[in-house]
């Protein structure tokens, strides 16, 4: 498994976290790629590497009319140039705008789970910490040996529970943002192999 975060802002370094909380929960031979050395660059040579590797990124994705995700060096680590680094494995994707990858699943031949749009992260602490169950609920279904769209479900519900839990609690505004994350969790299947498990 290839786990890439970055670092270079509050939102990046949130995902990061979620990233290190996932990346302990996996055996000691997954591939870590963390901040500053998660260059585009360096994601795609270890996805020419290690090519049937599931492939979990917590970072940045390019808001339309770009694409991709984002390298820590801000320049595109994946995109529709070279989306063809993704063929036969599953792609979790913890970022914003994953659906632009997620369009390409099919002609190239993986299966991915992510978020249409953006993904809603609020910036204090305590959020950020509340948050992280949630967040992860898609990679670790991913990781225990599930599909892409079976992250998807777990994704959605993950947050919507989330959700009515802080609407009991009375944090009306932070409930709102995690039932719409709960709506934006999806899947995008790639051809027959499209539903491959993680490896």
């Amino acid at each position: 498994m290839i786990v890439a975060s970055n670092g270079r802002d509050w939102v990046e370094k949130a995902l990061d976290g979620y990233a290190q909380t996932f990346a302990a929960s996996l055996p000691a031979s997954i591939t870590r790629l963390r901040p500053p050395t998660s260059t585009a660059s360096k994601i795609q040579a270890v996805l020419i590497r290690q090519r049937s590797d599931a492939f979990f990124f917590f970072g940045h994705g390019f808001p339309p009319p770009a694409e991709g995700f984002a390298g820590n060096d801000g320049n595109v680590a994946i995109d529709s140039r070279n989306a063809h680094l993704l063929a036969g494995r599953t792609v979790a994707a913890t970022c914003c705008h994953g659906n632009q990858i997620g369009a390409l699943a099919r002609a190239h031949r993986f299966s991915m789970f992510g978020y249409v749009g953006r993904l809603a992260l609020l910036q204090q602490r305590a959020q950020i910490r509340r948050m992280q169950e949630a967040a992860l609920a898609g990679p670790r279904a991913i990781a225990a040996g599930g599909t892409a769209a079976e992250a998807a479900v777990s994704a959605e519900r993950a947050f919507s529970r989330l959700a009515q839990a802080q609407q009991k609690k009375g944090d009306i505004a932070f409930a709102t943002y995690m039932s719409i994350n709960a709506t934006k969790a999806r899947a995008w299947p790639g051809g027959s192999d499209a539903e491959n498990k993680a490896g």
